[in-house]
């Protein structure tokens, strides 16, 4: 054979050659790159909550729910397929982006403590997906199951602040026991607040007004009037939602003390008690 043939063959072998290990290596680099898998895992609100899907990290994708009530970054949500179950949601500057969210898909992580959330970490519009900053500022009310059935009924406006004395007694009866009740809870000012004695006003400075906190009035009489004295994060979370609603109070109380008789009629307040819950469409909110 030639030099000519055998140096053309060498160059023909070497080149063959080295498209093999070209293809092999793409052959193996691309059988070693992993197809990205979403951890998202889409369910209803329901199942998501209750525990019907599984993710890993607990990461979800939920149609977007309806609002039921918004304060700051917390959200009362439900499914409107699923109007009897409300859930807790909460992200960074809510009342502004819900209103954008409808009708998109919410990515959300689920948290367990102190009770169960979701918090929004995407969106999803089509093939679009924003993602969300975690959020870390928020109020998330308490839950309870109240064992309604060891906890009688008593109505609040048997206790009106312009009870006679001879009724003191009876009223003091019922200091320190849990009952169910209805009425109405308000801001109205703090009528135990005093203001700083001996305080020098400089000119155009307005003189200390008693603070705003949470009263709940009788259904029956609005002269059964009382403090709340529990006012939790949580618990005013609950009191803003029925005002912001225009709801009732429906709920358990207990009865710190009765007011003696003439602070009673000087102040036009019965006492002070703690609200154990409140009653809120098919769920009981707690301090």
């Amino acid at each position: 054979m030639s030099s000519t043939h055998r140096f053309g063959w060498q160059r023909f072998s070497i080149g063959a050659a080295l498209l093999a290990v070209a293809a092999l290596l793409t052959l193996v680099n691309g059988c070693s790159k992993k197809e990205e898998v979403d951890p998202y895992v889409y369910g209803s609100l329901r199942d998501v909550t209750r525990g019907n899907v599984e993710s890993i990290g607990f990461l979800f994708e939920i149609d977007c729910p309806e609002f039921v009530y918004i304060d700051g970054n917390t959200a009362i949500v439900r499914d409107p397929k699923d109007p009897n179950l409300l859930e807790l949601l909460v992200a960074n500057d809510l009342e502004n982006r819900a209103p954008n969210w409808q009708g998109k898909i919410l990515g959300v992580q689920k948290f367990f403590t102190p009770t169960v959330y979701l918090m929004v970490k995407r969106v999803k519009d089509g093939m679009t997906t924003t993602d969300v900053d975690s959020c870390e500022n928020f109020i998330l009310p308490n839950f309870t199951d109240p064992k309604l059935e060891e906890i009688s009924g008593f109505d609040l406006s048997k206790m009106p602040y312009n009870a006679r004395s001879s009724q003191q007694k009876d009223m003091e009866d019922r200091i320190g026991t849990e009952f169910q009740t209805a009425g109405h809870v308000e801001l109205r000012p703090d009528y135990e607040w005093e203001a700083p004695k001996d305080q020098e006003l400089k000119e155009g400075e307005e003189a200390p007004q008693a603070p705003m906190v949470w009263y709940l009035v009788s259904a029956d009489d609005d002269k059964a009037v009382f403090k709340v004295m529990n006012t939790t994060k949580s618990l005013e979370f609950a009191l803003k939602l029925l005002t912001a609603q225009n709801l009732p109070f429906v709920g358990g109380v207990k009865v710190d003390d009765i007011n003696p008789y003439r602070e009673r009629r000087r102040e036009e307040v019965t006492g002070n008690l703690d609200i154990e819950f409140v009653t809120y469409a098919n769920r009981y909110l707690a301090p």
